[in-house]
């Protein structure tokens, strides 16, 4: 059957942003091609200025494969904009042989393995992981030792799916690969199998000169489910090499071993920078409360990163003597970022306060981010940030807040932002609300030339009552 992709033409005052969220919301979409009049359209969208809406021309054009387009696609081989030429000498592949494929039968598996084709042993590997066929663990072992190095992931890979107690071979790829997705995929292997001696095994690659090979090795072990091996973890946390110990907490926080609190206080102020925001999350994490004091120091930092795991931490932690510093982070525009400000938000919401109601809707409603030169005017803070607010509203529940956010709102907020808006309404008034589209594209449908303005431009705050 021949095929057509919907064409979305954009209006003369269309952006080419608005153009891109439409193909984002709505997706590419395959219809048939039902008449000549819509063959036609699709011929004359490669005469539009618009070098975007040529190209989507010369793709459905591709698609459809009339001989009788030919000529007409290669003429495109010459537009001005590099792009359209590039679609346009976009020709199916006259390559008729049939793909290599993965086999199915154990033996040709194995045999597979021995072939000197790279691409036919991994095809094999990955036919083995499939089948669970462990007893072929033995065979990829020497394939480790290739030079191809997407066939040694592919092998490590599935030498993890397969489980079988090959703890000791992984780790010594883990400890010699020079390359970071062997690594990975052999660390990820050392947990699937998950036994004493893939443990013990990454306990002592923790030790390794490389640093690469520390931090896999601390980053599998974070998700040992053994809240134990966090003591082995503890003296990473001081690790010179900033990516070590930036894992190694994350890797502590995980566990989740209430001795590691010490360790985690220890190592906030002396740990490199790169790994304290690691380091304040992990606290909020064990949960250590001791360490309430030490992250609202943290709230002052000049990293935004560190200063928003340590807002989200305090939240977590449920001590009320940390809800004025995290309200004067709501007001402090210059010193904090929006990441910040939302973690802050939560955070507030989770303590229980409903004493920031005010600023919280400000914060929704007002353009309240000071201009960054050579920006004049304040903006509005971005959409998790105000949609965190909106979290923060429906927890204090008053219907009348709602009402009053909606009447606040003089511009248009994204469609995200009043998909989260809808929802506090159907919430607090018990109705059920929807965000309208807000797509300023012209939709040319199969059956007609007319198209039609679809959707509909809706009027601020563009959030109505659902069906």
């Amino acid at each position: 059957m021949k095929h057509v992709i919907i064409i979305l033409l954009s209006l003369a005052n269309a952006t080419f942003a608005q153009v891109i969220e439409t193909n984002l919301e709505t997706g590419v979409i395959l219809m048939p091609v039902k008449d000549a009049a819509t063959h036609d359209m699709l011929r004359a969208s490669l005469r539009e200025k618009d070098p975007l809406i040529r190209i989507q021309g010369l793709v459905a054009l591709q698609t459809i494969c009339d001989p009788a387009d030919v000529e007409l696609i290669r003429k495109l081989a010459n537009d001005p904009v590099a792009t359209v030429r590039e679609q346009a000498l976009n020709k199916p592949s006259a390559i008729t042989a049939k793909a290599i494929e993965e086999p199915t039968n154990p033996d040709q598996i194995r045999y597979d393995l021995t072939n000197k084709s790279p691409l036919k042993q991994q095809l094999a590997a990955d036919a083995a992981a499939k089948l669970k066929l462990t007893g072929l663990a033995d065979d990829l072992i020497p394939l480790l030792d290739s030079t191809d190095s997407v066939l040694r992931r592919h092998v490590c890979e599935a030498l993890g799916a397969l489980r079988v107690e090959m703890s000791v071979a992984l780790a010594r790829q883990l400890g010699r690969d020079d390359d970071p997705f062997v690594r990975r995929a052999a660390a990820d292997a050392l947990l699937s199998i998950h036994s004493d001696t893939a443990r013990d095994a990454l306990v002592e690659l923790l030790k390794h000169p490389s640093a690469p090979v520390r931090t896999e090795s601390a980053r599998a072990l974070g998700g040992w489910k053994q809240p134990a091996v966090a003591i082995a973890l503890h003296p990473l946390l001081l690790d010179v090499n900033p990516l070590v110990a930036r894992a190694t907490a994350d890797a502590v926080g995980k566990l989740g071993n209430p001795d590691s609190r010490q360790p985690m206080l220890d190592a906030v102020s002396k740990c490199p920078p790169f790994a304290q925001a690691r380091v304040a999350w992990a606290l909020g994490e064990l949960p250590a409360t001791a360490a309430v004091p030490v992250l609202i120091g943290l709230l002052g930092t000049s990293n935004e990163e560190t200063q928003s795991n340590a807002a989200e931490a305090l939240g977590k932690l449920g001590d009320k003597q940390a809800i004025a510093p995290l309200q004067k982070v709501l007001f402090e525009m210059k010193a904090h970022g929006p990441t910040t400000r939302q973690r802050a938000i939560e955070s507030l919401r989770l303590l229980g306060d409903r004493d920031s109601t005010k600023r919280v809707m400000q914060i929704i409603t007002e353009k309240v981010v000071p201009p960054s030169p050579p920006a004049t005017e304040p903006m509005y803070d971005m959409d998790d940030t105000r949609a965190e607010g909106v979290r923060y509203l429906k927890f204090i529940g008053d219907v009348t807040l709602a009402d009053q956010m909606i009447k606040k709102l003089i511009d248009m907020p994204s469609y995200q932002l009043r998909k989260v808006m809808a929802g506090l309404l159907s919430q607090l008034k018990g109705t059920p609300y929807m965000a309208e589209f807000s797509i300023d594209t012209r939709h040319y449908l199969i059956e007609s030339l007319g198209g039609e303005f679809s959707p509909k431009q809706p009027t601020t705050p563009g959030i109505v009552i659902g069906p």
